[in-house]
């Protein structure tokens, strides 16, 4: 046993020998402190679809003694491609989770798009290109994130994810800026060849998923070891901490943290077992990507409506008053009785103002939070599915046409549901 637990001690070190991401290293050579997220839990918005602008800034050195850096647009339209799948849970991979892994992947609902119109209002593909001098780029400089270091300046990180592909120091493939630090450095650097459909250097790494790997950082997201060599808290609620990096897929692979013996799940996007395996976000990784996005990152994404202005009813389910105060009623008759229901409201820009848990089957009382007048959508979502759609008019004005909640009681129990 003391054997065993040497090994589990000593194989962070060995492994980190290998390709590796750098995000732990570089986000420690810069100042910011990265909080985690004040978002209180309940008001995580996981149902809202994500559309993010990338651009691509290509920086590549011309020689006869190395390979062609300058990768294709079909290399980078393949990697949009692959995160678009990774991101939103359609690949077919996951078909490789065994027993309990089944139930934890997660979708984060990000759609990437090439950006279309660059800062200065002109049309782009999304990809910018950018002959250097430089042979390789480090990431203790952070070289290729400036004109003046060989690289290119970054496009507004308010309004594009910016992702810089170059040549990087031998073993590195990667690295990451935490939210909260400078504006004019944030985003992903990635080493070129991982960047391609058909990777020469890392044939393993294929299938797109070190960029997401690096982008799932940009969200907060840790190795599951930690920001550490081994054994710190990764703060994700389904995957417990482990001792280092796995570089094989096996299902049965055991970490000893904090004198815990605790099976690693191995199989996600934030570990080093190769495209193949990592196949991934689990659901408290989405969690938390998720809350980082709605603490840093509002200004870079547009949410997506995920309404259409058809309205679904079920006709024994009421919302009332449809005039309304700021006390709303959801009468659901027996419906969804045992599940969890959603409540989401949303205001006529389809942003989302609020979002609650409801009790299924039975009356449900909800103080709303809002402060503007108009038009806003109440959305029940059960199983992550839209189950039922209406409309409420909001007016704090008509207050003293209803003074007070015990009014409002009394209009229900007559049966006016305004």
């Amino acid at each position: 046993m003391r054997n065993i637990i040497l090994l589990l001690m000593i194989v962070p070190f060995m492994v980190f020998g290998q390709h590796r991401c750098m995000t732990d290293e570089y986000n420690i050579t810069k100042t910011f402190s990265h909080e985690r997220s004040t978002i209180p839990d309940n008001e995580v918005d996981l149902d809202s679809k994500y559309k993010i602008n990338i651009v691509f800034h290509i920086i590549y050195k011309v020689s006869e003694t190395l390979e062609n850096q300058n990768i294709s647009d079909d290399d980078i339209e393949y990697a949009v491609a692959c995160l678009n799948r990774d991101f939103n849970l359609l690949n077919a991979d996951t078909s490789i989770l065994t027993d309990t892994l089944k139930l934890l992947p997660g979708n984060m609902n990000i759609e990437f798009e090439l950006a279309s119109v660059d800062p200065d209002g002109n049309p782009t593909n999304g990809i910018t290109r950018t002959e250097t001098n430089k042979d390789i780029f480090s990431y203790y400089t952070d070289g290729a994130k400036f004109d003046s270091l060989g690289g290119h300046d970054a496009w507004d990180t308010k309004r594009y994810y910016n992702v810089w592909v170059c040549r990087l120091q031998n073993g590195i493939i990667g690295y990451s800026q935490f939210p909260g630090g400078d504006d004019n450095t944030d985003g992903v650097v990635i080493f070129y060849d991982v960047v391609k459909e058909n990777p020469s250097s890392y044939p393993r790494f294929n299938k797109g998923r070190v960029l997401a790997h690096e982008i799932g950082h940009s969200l907060s997201l840790r190795h599951p070891w930690g920001n550490c060599y081994g054994c710190c808290d990764n703060l994700v609620a389904d995957i417990p901490t482990q001792n280092g990096p796995n570089y094989s897929c096996g299902d049965t692979v055991y970490s000893l943290c904090d004198g815990n013996v605790t099976r690693d799940v191995v199989k996600h996007y934030m570990d080093y077992c190769g495209d193949s395996c990592m196949v991934m976000f689990t659901k408290g990784q989405v969690f938390n990507a998720r809350k980082s996005i709605q603490e840093y990152r509002m200004d870079l994404v547009e949410v997506v409506p995920v309404l259409d202005t058809q309205e679904v009813i079920i006709e024994d389910i009421k919302i009332y008053p449809t005039i309304n105060t700021g006390r709303l009623f959801i009468e659901l008759n027996g419906n969804f009785d045992g599940e969890e229901v959603i409540f989401h409201l949303y205001d006529m820009t389809n942003r989302l103002v609020q979002r609650e848990t409801l009790i299924g089957g039975v009356r449900n009382n909800i103080n709303l939070d809002i402060y503007t007048n108009g038009l806003y959508s109440v959305v029940l979502f059960v199983g992550g599915d839209i189950r039922f759609k209406d409309r409420i008019i909001y007016n704090h004005d008509i207050h003293n046409k209803i003074k007070k909640d015990d009014d409002i009681e009394n209009i229900i129990d007559l049966g006016d549901e305004r």
